[in-house]
């Protein structure tokens, strides 16, 4: 087992109820001994700060692939709100899939019956390498009813048996029954054959190349996407003149407009960012670029600057922020730039301050330095990884990159090989950068006598391919024994989401006396009652109009057993106390809440959510 210090205790508090979801590679629905499941799920449950063996969970088990191996390969993850639920998008390279997978039932994981094919484009054909490598997931309001659009990259050379090129496709669910595969809804966003160019150094860059490796979506839908060059040897920089950098491409209508997004790379032809060093000219930049000697292979420069997520409203005054960072590794290519800098372990923030979704000169600050240099007065810290060693340099590989909603930046790192982790990134003071102590790692993959813990694989792990941060409070559960979720709950007039049960501090066990019940997705300080019953009644009550259409009692005779107020980030907690008595062991115990909304215009102006069931443990 893993050592926990206590420098690592005491910033605990600090950045508790970390919720990440993370694809893996070669899983299926075997799962441990024999395999991984496809996807994982970390989750401080109990908000101590640590991720402990126990708050490790399968969160998909079972997705559907048409693949001969019947393994997924998970490569990314996305999700959006849709109709006030969480629901998250996945490529399975290994059958050429976009899975949909949505926890309808609100029990924190996705159930085999809640994943379904969004779109398939098919395996290989010609033996040719094929993958969706990367996606990016909107959710368009603008048109009623609203609806969501998937964009996903490929990169095969050669048609897969299903006939889609390379490219970054255009996938929109127009008639919102949870696919992309109706006539109409699947078209070619952007490829090489398009003429599509953007402004250079010499003259017009024509986009000639399709090899994305991610891709993300700003708040209006605008698509930015890392187009990702091959190794160059030899001494001339300009070699592929519109790699190495990022794109945007503006949605009109399935029609790409381009331009070029942020570039911190001198192998192509295109303007590098004003604010990031650029050696073929005199500069005095603020940052280093990006690219780097590759110190296993002689005269080789390759560029890994792939890393972006996007915050909306996620600034000190509501602005939309993106932060950039790179994933070398000094054990492989190596992380010394051009000008003998070191650029593995730099986190970039940006602040979209005029709100023009592009990326000026000025608005980009050096966020995380664990790089061992000092770059514009930002200092390198350190952070103690889960036994209790320092680590100053980001010297492995990084597999994942993801910010939440609620302010935390993680990067899931390989750690020497054996204890991959995730750190975890979150400016407390507020002050725009992380500093000594605002860093550490909250999860480590754990060995014990025999191996690796479920979901993953006892003797290799986890094969880690990407990293979905989830905000904090946004998903409940996963729940232990015991606890079972009942039912649907009905939006928020004032969010449209829906605020669903959750439960605290352990298990319904006897002498659990510490346990709580409560619902996230609330309002800030608004009253809820917790209704308690001993038994559901056999037909869910419909309370409209009274209450929206949706709301529903499912409880058999409810009774109020409390009145709660909600936190400042909506969250509703009650203690429900069990005290240590054999007696009570077996017996059924049902909660369900009713929240005051303000937004709401029926006669009772509250909402419902979903039921909970305690079967009290011994």
């Amino acid at each position: 087992m893993l050592r926990t210090s206590l420098a690592l205790v005491s910033f605990a508090a600090l950045a508790a109820a970390q919720d990440f979801v993370i694809p893996l590679g070669f899983g299926n629905a075997s799962g441990p001994p024999n395999s991984s499941y496809p996807v994982a799920r970390v989750k401080d449950q109990n908000g101590d700060g640590i991720v402990q063996v126990e708050e490790v969970y399968a969160f998909c088990t079972v997705l559907p692939t048409m693949a001969t191996s019947t393994t997924n390969f998970m490569v990314d993850g996305r999700y959006v709100w849709e109709n006030g639920n969480i629901v998250f998008y996945f490529c399975d390279s290994e059958d050429g899939l976009v899975v949909r997978g949505e926890d309808r039932n609100h029990n924190g994981v996705i159930d085999p019956a809640e994943a379904s094919i969004f779109f398939r484009f098919g395996q290989p054909s010609g033996g040719a390498l094929f993958s969706p490598d990367t996606l990016a997931v909107y959710r368009d309001t603008s048109v009623n009813p609203a609806e969501t659009r998937v964009y996903v990259a490929l990169d095969n050379s050669m048609p897969s048996g299903l006939g889609y090129t390379h490219g970054i496709h255009r996938l929109v669910d127009a008639n919102g029954d949870g696919d992309a595969m109706d006539p109409g809804e699947q078209s070619m966003f952007v490829d090489s054959t398009m003429g599509l160019t953007v402004p250079g150094l010499n003259g017009p860059v024509p986009i000639t190349r399709d090899f994305w490796s991610q891709i993300r979506v700003l708040p209006s839908g605008k698509l930015v996407a890392f187009a990702k060059g091959v190794s160059i040897t030899g001494p001339v920089y300009v070699v592929q003149p519109e790699m190495n950098a990022w794109y945007g491409f503006t949605d009109n209508n399935g029609i790409a407009v381009p331009e070029l997004w942020f570039n911190a790379s001198t192998l192509n032809d295109l303007p590098v960012h004003p604010d990031f060093d650029d050696p073929r000219v005199p500069t005095t930049a603020l940052f280093p670029n990006w690219d780097v000697q590759d110190a296993s292979q002689v005269a080789v420069r390759v560029n890994y600057a792939r890393y972006c997520d996007i915050v909306p409203g996620g600034g000190p005054n509501g602005e939309d922020v993106y932060y950039l960072a790179a994933s070398y590794r000094t054990t492989a290519e190596g992380d010394v730039n051009l000008n003998g800098q070191q650029v593995a372990g730099l986190v970039y923030r940006v602040v979209d301050a005029n709100a023009n979704e592009r990326i000026d000169a000025g608005e980009v600050n050096l966020y995380f330095n664990c790089s061992g240099q000092t770059y514009n007065g930002v200092p390198p810290i350190s952070f103690n990884d889960q036994n209790g060693g320092p680590v100053s340099s980001l010297s492995s590989h990084t597999w994942g990159f993801s910010a939440t909603p609620t302010g935390e930046v993680g990067v899931l790192y390989e750690n020497g090989g054996t204890n991959d982790g995730i750190v975890t990134m979150s400016d407390t003071n507020a002050n725009g950068v992380i500093d000594q102590g605002e860093a550490y790692m909250p999860w480590a993959q754990a060995q014990g006598p025999s191996g690796y813990f479920p979901p993953f694989h006892p003797s290799f792990g986890g094969y880690f391919t990407s990293l979905v941060g989830v905000g904090r409070l946004e998903m409940p559960g996963p729940f232990g024994a015991g606890i079972t979720t009942i039912g649907d709950a009905c939006p928020l007039a004032s969010t449209g989401e829906k605020p669903v049960m959750e439960v605290w501090n352990g298990i319904p066990q006897i002498g659990n006396l510490a346990l709580e019940v409560g619902c996230i997705r609330g309002l800030p300080s608004v009253p809820a009652f917790v209704m308690g019953d001993l038994r559901l009644r056999p037909t869910p009550l419909a309370l409209s109009p009274f209450l929206p259409a949706g709301c529903l009692s499912y409880l058999d005779n409810p009774v109020p057993v409390a009145f709660t107020l909600g936190d400042a980030d909506g969250t509703h907690r009650f203690n429900t106390q069990i005290p240590n008595n054999p007696i009570y062991v077996n017996v059924n115990l049902y909660y369900q809440m009713a929240l005051l909304d303000p937004a709401v215009t029926t006669p009772v102006n509250y909402v419902t959510t979903n039921a909970l069931g305690y079967n009290i443990q011994p």
